[in-house]
């Protein structure tokens, strides 16, 4: 391992180990300082230069650097880019040692770097920021997955940015669905089911839900349980109610399929085998209804015919009527 790299690491292991993101501020920064390392290495890397520049991380550093780190350009990343162009200028002549490949820090996947050498890099700028809070033990983290694995590796356009908001253009939706359909292949295949599905019809995506750094809640979900994720757009069934369904009380995904489903409102079973897969034991619930005498049968039961169970009980998320503990009003 080159010298910059070792020097790298071993700052960002004492940042995890003292529990403090790097300082704001090393001294006097200027964005004129950024600008003249980063004209530096444009001299060889014009396009690639050209391309960095309109990015998020081109324009921070550029305009707005916010620490010695950041004000070193492409060195922040990079490495010691002076030694680079002195072994750039060397192998020019015909005479010089042979050149060391490794004083400078390439992101490809040949690169050299392994992924938690990636994320140190990254962690040196991100660390403490709102959205990494639970970057440690995460899933993601587990899996030994690098940043530039979901963030992308080349500079076509700027790097993938996953994040909520309230307006987004179509493509940004399409973008952030297809960097987590590249590994989540089952749920991409979920969203292809029949019924309603937002993120599919490019109203949501992914990261609504889900934090790719850890989530407060299992499955990378930003919130602390399921329930409360889904209440943050499905408020009008939070409650509290006077009469409560106990299953929806504990988990709309005893229900619902949030990544795709053949039924309506994204249920896992149709009405009414949904229903009596707890309803089993009182009244006319415990009668199987297979629908077999649909729909000449004139006595076939109700039961089978257009919402099910909700027929009667429309209120199946809870009630407040005094006269609605079993849900029908």
């Amino acid at each position: 391992m080159n010298p910059w790299r070792k020097a790298l690491l071993f700052g960002v292991a004492l940042v995890f180990i003292l529990g403090v993101a790097p300082p704001t501020a090393w001294g006097m920064v200027t964005a004129d300082d950024a600008q003249k390392a980063v004209k530096s290495c444009g001299k060889c890397h014009k396009d690639y230069i050209e391309k960095w520049l309109p990015t998020k991380h081109g324009q921070v550093f550029t305009k707005n650097p916010q620490n010695e780190l950041q004000a070193s350009g492409c060195d922040a990343c990079h490495g010691d880019g002076l030694r680079h162009i002195n072994d750039a200028k060397a192998k020019s002549d015909p005479g010089s040692a042979p050149v060391d490949l490794n004083l400078i820090v390439t992101f490809s996947k040949d690169g050299g770097l392994t992924p938690a050498e990636e994320r140190a890099i990254c962690i040196t700028c991100h660390f403490g920021t709102e959205n990494m809070g639970h970057w440690r033990g995460s899933v993601h983290e587990s899996a030994d997955l690098s940043c530039l694995d979901c963030h992308q590796r080349k500079l076509a356009a700027a790097p993938v940015k996953l994040e909520r908001q309230t307006r987004r253009l179509p493509e940004q939706v399409q973008v952030s669905t297809e960097v987590c359909a590249n590994c989540h292949v089952q749920k991409r295949a979920s969203m292809m089911r029949t019924s309603h599905m937002p993120v599919r019809e490019g109203k949501m995506t992914c990261v609504d839900c889900h934090a790719a750094h850890g989530g407060k809640g299992p499955a990378n979900l930003i919130q602390g349980s399921v329930n409360e994720n889904c209440y943050s757009c499905h408020a009008e069934k939070r409650g509290p109610l006077l009469w409560e369904h106990p299953p929806v009380r504990e988990n709309c995904g005893n229900c619902h399929d949030p990544h795709g489903s053949n039924y309506e409102s994204m249920l896992k079973l149709k009405q009414p085998y949904l229903c009596q897969t707890c309803h089993n034991a009182n009244y006319h619930p415990s009668t199987l209804y297979t629908g077999s005498g649909l729909p000449m049968n004139a006595v076939a039961a109700k039961q089978q015919i257009y919402r099910g169970c909700a027929n009667c009980h429309p209120q199946v998320h809870g009630s407040n009527h005094p006269s609605g503990p079993r849900f029908t009003r």
